[in-house]
């Protein structure tokens, strides 16, 4: 069950048992600043694969944390962006070590004259991709060759 409070923003997500509904959680927006005393994560990385000649869509509404396993070559990866600007992570790993993304999404703008890196080549091998997003376009840089 799902009840709307004062507001469209305030929504409780409630659980009737037969009798009464009983609170499980709140929704809530910060306007302002978060303290974090200890450490905040994600239960799971969302991984995907994208193989030969096959174009990818890496979703970051569903986790900013993902994998994508890539299988051949002529790959395109696309995004699907996120609601507002923040930081996101792509796990890149080899099939065979032969594996190519040949496209990119389009909005993402690269460093040094925007040129793609060159992902790593092993059989296995991992390369981490951190993304900050500011609601139109990413702006990516590679740390490459994890084996």
């Amino acid at each position: 069950t799902i009840k709307n409070l004062t507001s469209d923003k305030d929504v409780i997500f409630n659980v009737n048992d037969g009798g009464a509904d009983t609170e499980v959680m709140r929704a809530l927006e910060v306007n302002g600043d978060v303290h974090v005393a200890n450490t905040v994560y994600f239960t799971a990385e969302t991984a995907n694969t994208i193989g030969n000649g096959a174009t990818g869509t890496i979703d970051w509404n569903t986790s900013q944390k993902q994998k994508v396993t890539i299988t051949g070559t002529g790959i395109t990866c696309n995004f699907t962006n996120p609601p507002g600007p923040c930081n996101v992570l792509l796990k890149v790993v080899q099939g065979d070590g032969s594996d190519v993304i040949a496209t990119w999404d389009g909005d993402i703008k690269w460093p040094t004259n925007d040129t793609v890196p060159t992902l790593s080549t092993g059989n296995g091998d991992i390369d981490i991709i951190s993304f900050y997003f500011d609601g139109t376009n990413y702006f990516g840089v590679a740390s490459l060759d994890f084996a």
